[in-house]
């Protein structure tokens, strides 16, 4: 109020930059201008760049402006949403120093969510313009740890048809990881973390349809562990998982069943 406003004719199929400030960069909603009383109004939405840092990337990418690129750092993880996560809030890339088969970068993988080297952001802060379009991810892989994998694309419907009864506390990477690979997670567990009853995990098995494939996930250091395997519930540990998920094949319990 009380400021001469400059105004900018757009022609046609011209591209223009709103730049917004530093303190910005959280900004979930659209902007919208109104073009006179009657004319076109344009909605615009802020390309989201949210990094999530593995590994020991952490301080070098800290040290960085990120707000002049629009860009933020995520310090939670991937959500286990099976709806989907937030995408003004959600990793767009994972940068980390070099590959390796930590839970948090294949569940990037499983979501296909571009794994970049500090390069990349780099290549990003030294556009010349915001209308430069983005770096290419591809160009600027992390170090490679040797394995193949990270090249080819994940099966998204790999665990499909399974389930899996999980003791971890919500928000667990592994049952991230799990449903980002296809399959359904079952808690067991309340809303406050706090462990069923034995009554209340035979319930949920109870409740399993008969031709389910179900599986226990399962930390020999939680006590529903030891209560899963009494019940005869084929159970997979946090390795077994990351190993299945590596390989692209389906899930296998302890025993090889």
């Amino acid at each position: 109020k009380g400021r001469h406003a400059r105004l900018e004719h757009i022609g046609f199929n011209q591209d223009i930059v709103l730049a917004l400030h530093h303190h910005d960069t959280t900004v979930t909603k659209p902007v919208i201008l109104q073009c006179g009383k009657m004319g076109t109004t344009l909605v615009i939405s802020r390309v989201p760049i949210n990094l999530l840092v593995s590994g020991g990337a952490k301080k070098e990418l800290g040290d960085l402006p990120l707000y002049a690129i629009g860009g933020q750092i995520i310090h939670e993880a991937f959500g286990n949403n099976e709806d989907g996560d937030n995408n003004n809030q959600s990793p767009t890339h994972l940068v980390t120093h070099q590959y390796g088969a930590s839970h948090k970068q294949l569940i990037a993988w499983c979501k296909r969510i571009p794994i970049v080297g500090l390069s990349f952001v780099q290549a990003l802060l030294q556009r010349s313009s915001p209308l430069q379009p983005l770096p290419e991810p591809k160009r600027y892989p992390p170090e490679s740890d040797g394995n193949d994998f990270w090249q080819t694309p994940p099966n998204p419907n790999l665990w499909n048809s399974c389930t899996l009864l999980s003791i971890h506390p919500n928000g667990d990477e592994l049952e991230t990881l799990a449903v980002s690979a296809g399959a359904k997670c079952i808690p067991l567990y309340d809303g406050d973390g706090k462990a069923y009853t034995k009554d209340q995990v035979q319930h949920v098995i109870l409740e399993q349809p008969n031709q389910c494939n179900y599986f226990g996930l399962v930390d020999n250091r939680r006590k529903l562990s030891k209560l899963l395997k009494a019940l005869k519930v084929p159970c997979v540990m946090g390795k077994e998982l990351a190993r299945a998920v590596v390989q692209q094949r389906l899930l296998e319990d302890s025993n090889g069943n």
